[in-house]
């Protein structure tokens, strides 16, 4: 009799132990948050962002810098794909500051030239026309809402091409 006592207290106590077990440590193991490339150039402005800036936002792998508060309201009316892209243009811009060109030397967007001219059409622009659009240090704007989406697909290349044509009318 005291054999089978002893083998049943043996097995509850295997199974007390299989079971605590199975359910795993008592306490989460923390991972460390993934590592964000801090983004220092305004994807705005195009300008280098001292100090904290006027504030900040994560974009997927980046934290992105604004220079002044004004900045950071265009900058979230952008979609996940057109964020994406000012960030990486402003990537390019740090390095173009570390190869020597400091990216300060363009006008900030406050003191931006107007671009009057529509860049895809070529007819001028009366007042803020149908939309504008911030690009470098100028500030392009649109006769009708088509205009600006055909724009926006350009590459920055052809953007500059395009505003230089503009400026030339």
């Amino acid at each position: 009799m005291q054999c089978t006592r002893l083998l049943v207290v043996a097995a509850a106590a295997m199974l007390v132990g299989s079971s605590a077990l199975a359910a795993g440590p008592k306490h989460k193991v923390k991972h460390p948050a993934p590592k964000l490339t801090a983004v220092r150039v305004c994807p705005i402005t195009g300008e280098a962002v001292k100090g904290k800036g006027g504030g900040n936002e994560v974009v997927g792998k980046y934290r992105v810098y604004f220079c002044c508060a004004a900045c950071k309201a265009p900058f979230d009316k952008l979609s996940k794909a057109n964020k994406l892209k000012k960030v990486q243009v402003a990537l390019k811009t740090k390095k173009a500051a570390h190869a020597g060109h400091h990216p300060s030397a363009a006008k900030s967007m406050h003191a931006a030239q107007d671009v009057q001219v529509c860049p895809i059409s070529g007819k001028q622009v009366e007042g803020e026309g149908a939309s504008v659009e911030t690009v470098g240090q100028y500030r392009v704007h649109f006769c009708c809402p088509n205009c600006q989406p055909a724009f926006d697909k350009l590459t920055d290349q052809q953007k500059q091409e395009k505003i230089a044509a503009a400026l030339k009318r």
